[in-house]
């Protein structure tokens, strides 16, 4: 049943409908009267009214978690700052004392452990 279209046949003598809004099986419809709304898939009675003497509007808005957005924005930031901070820090000047000169494989100690098994495989 479309409990919104019903709402036609509960009108009083006078009243016209200036909105409606259909939320899967119910909604909501907006009189010059009353607010009256349907709520089929609750528990309770289906219908229910309210008189609006001093409301002067309906509107629709949206909103949701900006937490997702600020977490975005702090992410870009910091990939920002390491992208420049990597274009523009010379790692040659941090690691000029090594040397990658070692002389050859040296036979591995009992220290190495599994890496130096892996080695000799």
């Amino acid at each position: 049943m479309d409990w919104v279209a019903r709402a036609e046949s509960l009108l009083y003598d006078g009243e016209v409908i200036e909105a409606d809004v259909r939320l899967d099986r119910g909604g909501v419809v907006v009189t010059s009267h009353r607010v009256l709304v349907f709520t089929p898939d609750r528990e309770g009675s289906n219908y229910r009214q309210v008189d609006r003497p001093n409301v002067e509007g309906v509107d629709v808005t949206t909103s949701g978690d900006w937490s997702f957005l600020e977490l975005g924005v702090k992410a870009l930031v910091v990939g920002i700052v390491l992208v420049a901070a990597g274009m523009t820090v010379s790692l040659d000047s941090l690691v000029g004392n090594v040397s990658l000169d070692s002389g050859g494989l040296r036979a591995p100690s009992a220290s190495a452990g599994c890496w130096g098994c892996s080695r000799r495989c």
